[in-house]
């Protein structure tokens, strides 16, 4: 636990001596068109108001050895204003059991979110938006006990360092699946544009679990733009505080589409 402790200390300075030392720092939107994929951390930015942005992947995860999880997910996202968005979030999960390779069990969830900008980013000041979470599957949440599957209320925080430098993180909580006791969560994730159209990310990621042990991810990724709102991602990671065949990887598309003008 110290040497995962510290591991999580030293990215966190590097990070803020990145922030600090950054000498010029650019409106928002500088980097590529923005999506809420891959990776845990969501941005603070919302979609222009007149459009559709369609954001699907697929997700593998292992965990303690025992069991494997693939999410079929596919997220809509549209602004009523230009300072709000409806988000929502559809996945299909089946979970495999080590004991028994035979023994599938599917589950479907779904959330819709708001997110709302609250403050635009000027200077040192992060933009800043707040997310809220609601479960439209309870059935779903209570069989999958844990902070990702129930409501939650999010800050998405992000500075734009420079024209190609990102800093995003995200702080808030959970209600857990189980039973509607309160979890944590915190994300930082740096993102660096290579040249258009390629970008890499790295992120930290921790939830607060209080029925198991806290997970402590680590994951990074590339994005790749194949048109000016498309974009093709992939991510892979591990859990710093899980066996030593926890892992996931994930591939992704997004896309945006104008359905109004302004």
């Amino acid at each position: 636990m110290t040497g995962t402790h510290g591991l999580l200390v030293r990215f966190a300075i590097v990070s803020f001596l990145v922030l600090v030392i950054a000498i010029n720092v650019r409106s928002q939107d500088s980097l590529h068109f923005s999506v809420d994929r891959p990776g845990i951390s969501d941005y603070p930015t919302i979609v222009p108001k007149g459009n559709l942005q369609i954001e699907s992947g697929m997700e593998y995860y292992k965990r303690e050895g025992h069991r494997s999880i693939f999410l079929p997910t596919v997220m809509l996202r549209t602004a009523v204003s230009k300072r709000i968005e409806i988000r929502i979030t559809n996945r299909l999960l089946r979970v495999d059991s080590a004991a028994d390779q035979g023994n599938h069990d599917y589950y479907y969830f779904g959330a819709i979110d708001v997110k709302a900008l609250l403050i635009r980013e000027h200077r040192m000041r992060p933009a800043t938006s707040i997310l809220v979470g609601y479960s439209m599957t309870p059935a779903t949440t209570r069989k999958l006990s844990g902070p990702m599957w129930g409501d939650y209320v999010l800050l998405l925080l992000e500075n734009t360092l420079s024209d190609r430098l990102l800093l995003n993180y995200n702080v808030g909580v959970f209600w857990d699946g189980k039973d509607s006791r309160l979890s944590e969560m915190y994300s930082f994730c740096i993102e660096w544009e290579l040249g258009h159209p390629a970008s890499v990310f790295l992120e930290q990621s921790t939830l607060f679990n209080h029925y198991e042990k806290n997970d402590y991810w680590i994951d990074g990724g590339y994005t790749h733009l194949i048109g000016r709102h498309s974009q093709l991602d992939f991510s892979v990671g591990t859990n710093l505080n899980g066996g030593e065949h926890d892992f996931f990887f994930a591939v992704g598309y997004s896309t945006r589409i104008a359905y109004k003008k302004g």
